[in-house]
């Protein structure tokens, strides 16, 4: 399995679409996808960036003789990570008062509270 193929099975694995990894380790979705599809090969940094970000090992990424299991779809994984995120994220606010109960967040205060959950996970995973 080459490297793309291992890095888009990751980051599928994780819950994350292209666009939003891409913006939480500070590339553009393009040059990920170049890395995805074996367009392109990244420098050392940027696997390291790259395996922080999935909290994985470097030899996960890199080892081309490890079995992974299959890819779900990327949608079925983003749409139930999300949706599961956002109830737990809704909770924790009511109970902290934060919101009241059935009040709705904004757009932008899902997609911020989003991704502050996953910079809080890889913060954890170091």
């Amino acid at each position: 399995m080459a490297l793309g193929e291992r890095l888009t099975h990751f980051r599928i694995q994780s819950g994350m679409t292209q666009k939003r990894f891409a913006e939480m380790i500070g590339i553009s979705p393009t040059r990920l996808n170049y890395y995805e599809k074996n367009k392109r090969q990244p420098d050392i940094d940027m696997i390291r960036k790259l395996s922080d970000g999935l909290g994985i090992t470097v030899n996960d990424l890199l080892d081309p003789n490890a079995t992974t299991p299959p890819v779900p779809e990327e949608t079925e994984v983003c749409e139930q990570s999300t949706y599961a995120l956002e109830t737990e994220l809704r909770a924790l606010l009511i109970r902290l008062n934060l919101i009241a109960p059935g009040e709705e967040l904004t757009a932008d205060q899902s997609d911020f509270l989003l991704h502050l959950a996953a910079l809080i996970k890889i913060y954890f995973k170091k």
